[in-house]
Protein backbone atom coordinates (compact mmCIF):
# COMPACT_ATOMS: atom_id res chain seq x y z
CA UNK A 1 0.00 0.00 0.00
CA UNK A 2 2.78 2.29 0.64
CA UNK A 3 4.02 1.79 -2.86
CA UNK A 4 0.60 2.40 -4.22
CA UNK A 5 0.38 5.76 -2.45
CA UNK A 6 3.77 6.71 -3.76
CA UNK A 7 2.76 5.69 -7.25
CA UNK A 8 -0.48 7.68 -7.03
CA UNK A 9 1.37 10.70 -5.67
CA UNK A 10 3.89 10.32 -8.48
CA UNK A 11 1.10 10.02 -11.03
CA UNK A 12 -0.39 13.26 -9.73
CA UNK A 13 2.89 15.09 -8.91
CA UNK A 14 4.77 14.20 -12.09
CA UNK A 15 2.23 15.68 -14.53
CA UNK A 16 1.80 18.71 -12.24
CA UNK A 17 5.58 19.22 -12.06
CA UNK A 18 5.82 18.75 -15.85
CA UNK A 19 3.00 21.27 -16.36
CA UNK A 20 4.67 23.81 -14.09
CA UNK A 21 8.04 23.20 -15.77
CA UNK A 22 6.46 23.53 -19.23
CA UNK A 23 4.72 26.76 -18.17
CA UNK A 24 8.01 28.30 -16.99
CA UNK A 25 9.89 27.05 -20.05
CA UNK A 26 7.18 28.53 -22.31
CA UNK A 27 7.35 31.84 -20.37
CA UNK A 28 11.13 31.91 -20.71
CA UNK A 29 10.86 31.19 -24.45
CA UNK A 30 8.25 33.96 -24.90
CA UNK A 31 10.50 36.41 -23.03
CA UNK A 32 13.44 35.27 -25.15
CA UNK A 33 11.37 35.85 -28.29
CA UNK A 34 10.30 39.34 -27.09
CA UNK A 35 13.89 40.21 -26.26
CA UNK A 36 14.97 39.02 -29.71
CA UNK A 37 12.32 41.23 -31.35
CA UNK A 38 13.43 44.19 -29.23
CA UNK A 39 17.06 43.59 -30.21
CA UNK A 40 16.07 43.48 -33.89
CA UNK A 41 14.04 46.68 -33.41
CA UNK A 42 17.01 48.36 -31.73
CA UNK A 43 19.33 47.28 -34.55
CA UNK A 44 16.88 48.70 -37.12
CA UNK A 45 16.05 51.99 -35.38
CA UNK A 46 19.15 52.90 -33.41
CA UNK A 47 22.69 53.78 -34.41
CA UNK A 48 25.89 52.47 -32.93
CA UNK A 49 28.10 54.97 -31.18
CA UNK A 50 30.88 54.53 -33.75
CA UNK A 51 28.45 55.15 -36.62
CA UNK A 52 27.11 58.23 -34.86
CA UNK A 53 30.60 59.61 -34.27
CA UNK A 54 31.55 58.90 -37.91
CA UNK A 55 28.41 60.66 -39.15
CA UNK A 56 29.14 63.55 -36.77
CA UNK A 57 32.66 63.90 -38.19
CA UNK A 58 31.34 63.77 -41.77
CA UNK A 59 28.73 66.42 -41.03
CA UNK A 60 31.31 68.59 -39.30
CA UNK A 61 33.64 68.36 -42.31
CA UNK A 62 30.74 69.09 -44.67
CA UNK A 63 29.65 72.04 -42.55
CA UNK A 64 33.20 73.43 -42.41
CA UNK A 65 33.50 73.11 -46.19
CA UNK A 66 30.16 74.87 -46.64
CA UNK A 67 31.20 77.65 -44.29
CA UNK A 68 34.54 78.05 -46.07
CA UNK A 69 32.74 78.24 -49.40
CA UNK A 70 30.31 80.84 -48.08
CA UNK A 71 33.18 82.85 -46.60
CA UNK A 72 34.91 82.71 -50.00
CA UNK A 73 31.72 83.91 -51.68
CA UNK A 74 31.37 86.75 -49.15
CA UNK A 75 34.99 87.76 -49.72
CA UNK A 76 34.39 87.78 -53.48
CA UNK A 77 31.27 89.88 -52.98
CA UNK A 78 33.21 92.31 -50.78
CA UNK A 79 35.90 92.62 -53.46
CA UNK A 80 33.24 93.32 -56.10
CA UNK A 81 31.61 95.92 -53.86
CA UNK A 82 34.97 97.55 -53.22
CA UNK A 83 35.66 97.73 -56.96
CA UNK A 84 32.18 99.14 -57.62
CA UNK A 85 32.55 101.58 -54.73
CA UNK A 86 35.97 102.68 -56.00
CA UNK A 87 34.56 103.20 -59.49
CA UNK A 88 31.58 105.08 -58.09
CA UNK A 89 33.83 107.06 -55.77
CA UNK A 90 36.13 107.96 -58.67
CA UNK A 91 33.15 109.07 -60.76
CA UNK A 92 31.86 111.13 -57.85
CA UNK A 93 35.27 112.74 -57.34
CA UNK A 94 35.48 113.59 -61.05
CA UNK A 95 31.97 115.06 -60.95
CA UNK A 96 32.85 117.14 -57.87
CA UNK A 97 36.04 118.36 -59.55
CA UNK A 98 34.05 119.29 -62.66
CA UNK A 99 31.47 121.14 -60.57
CA UNK A 100 34.24 122.90 -58.67
CA UNK A 101 35.80 124.01 -61.95
CA UNK A 102 32.41 125.25 -63.18
CA UNK A 103 31.92 127.19 -59.93
CA UNK A 104 35.35 128.76 -60.40
CA UNK A 105 34.43 129.65 -63.98
CA UNK A 106 31.20 131.24 -62.73
CA UNK A 107 33.17 133.29 -60.19
CA UNK A 108 35.50 134.53 -62.94
CA UNK A 109 32.91 135.15 -65.67
CA UNK A 110 29.95 136.43 -63.68
CA UNK A 111 29.36 139.05 -61.00
CA UNK A 112 27.48 138.61 -57.80
CA UNK A 113 23.98 139.95 -57.24
CA UNK A 114 25.28 142.64 -54.88
CA UNK A 115 27.85 143.80 -57.45
CA UNK A 116 25.14 143.83 -60.11
CA UNK A 117 22.85 145.95 -57.94
CA UNK A 118 25.69 148.37 -57.12
CA UNK A 119 26.59 148.75 -60.79
CA UNK A 120 22.93 149.15 -61.70
CA UNK A 121 22.49 151.84 -59.03
CA UNK A 122 25.60 153.68 -60.26
CA UNK A 123 24.39 153.48 -63.84
CA UNK A 124 20.94 154.67 -62.81
CA UNK A 125 22.51 157.64 -60.98
CA UNK A 126 24.58 158.52 -64.05
CA UNK A 127 21.51 158.28 -66.26
CA UNK A 128 19.61 160.52 -63.84
CA UNK A 129 22.44 163.06 -64.02
CA UNK A 130 22.47 162.87 -67.83
CA UNK A 131 18.70 163.31 -67.92
CA UNK A 132 18.99 166.31 -65.58
CA UNK A 133 21.73 167.76 -67.75
CA UNK A 134 19.69 167.21 -70.91
CA UNK A 135 16.64 168.77 -69.26
CA UNK A 136 18.71 171.80 -68.19
CA UNK A 137 20.22 172.07 -71.68
CA UNK A 138 16.78 171.89 -73.24
CA UNK A 139 15.47 174.50 -70.82
CA UNK A 140 18.42 176.81 -71.70
CA UNK A 141 17.88 176.44 -75.41
CA UNK A 142 14.15 177.06 -75.02
CA UNK A 143 14.91 180.37 -73.22
CA UNK A 144 17.25 181.58 -75.91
Amino acid sequence: MDNKIYVEIMLIAFPAACGIAIYFIKDIMNNHKKHGEKIIDIEKNYVKKEELEQKHRELKIELNNGIKEQIGNVKDDIKEIRVEFSDSNNKTLKAVEKLSQEVNDIKVNYISKDDFLKQNTLLSNKMDKLMDMMYEEKAKSAKN
